[in-house]
């Protein structure tokens, strides 16, 4: 929580890096409507600046890639109605499609941007992305920076924000696999491969062992 002192004024401006509500319903929604015929988990992914929350697969119909970030969006189909009666008891969801606008209302709140909600044409992964408070950003940046600019900066090169993401993925999970990356990051497999060959031509990637068991490494 950020406490701001305002000029000619009593009440300070408060604000969090994330508000509370937001983060839990976001993770409720992953928990209900992922599919547990899928051994893949639930990925909470923790940057700087934003948290990603990735849960495989992707939303039922009418939901897709086309509408899922609309400000209005219907959906009464549900994978897991016997889970989502266990979370109503528990007070965490309601089961009326209200997710979404629950999370916008926490975040607008705050003074947070916008989520954003993403998934591809065969819905193989449904992604939420929380941004941080822009106030609260400058400092986080600051504290941490990201791997991708503090190499970026030794071979002169600035990467992109995929490179970037590509980098931070494969040093937290060295044998994460390039289908897991193009879900987590939100691009094609085709796109990882191009983004992966520019990486090891700058010397900043390398593959150890088989492409099947073998695993990453990056430069520090």
């Amino acid at each position: 929580e950020y406490v701001r002192k305002v000029t000619g004024r009593a009440e300070a401006d408060r604000f969090f890096n994330y508000p509370y509500a937001a983060l839990e319903e976001a993770l409720v929604n992953a928990v209900y409507h992922r599919s547990y015929e899928e051994r893949e988990p639930i990925e909470v992914r923790i940057y700087p600046d934003q948290i990603l929350i990735n849960s495989f697969p992707g939303p039922l119909p009418p939901l897709g890639k086309d509408n899922i970030n609309k400000t209005i969006v219907t959906s009464h189909k549900y994978r897991n109605r016997r889970l989502g009666d266990f979370l109503k008891e528990l007070h965490l969801t309601e089961g009326r499609c209200t997710g979404f606008p629950k999370i916008r209302r926490a975040l607008k709140r705050n003074g947070s941007p916008a989520p954003r909600f993403d998934t591809d044409a065969d819905r193989t992964y449904f992604m939420t992305t929380l941004k941080v408070h822009p106030q609260a950003r400058a400092a986080a940046l600051k504290a941490r920076p990201r791997v991708g600019e503090k190499v970026g900066e030794k071979v002169g090169e600035k990467l992109s924000a995929n490179q970037n993401k590509i980098l931070e993925l494969i040093k937290a999970y060295p044998s994460i696999s390039a289908s897991k990356l193009a879900a987590s990051v939100g691009i094609s497999s085709r796109k990882v491969e191009q983004n992966i060959a520019k990486l090891k031509n700058l010397g900043l990637l390398k593959r150890v062992g088989p492409d099947k068991g073998g695993r990453w490494e990056t430069r520090d």
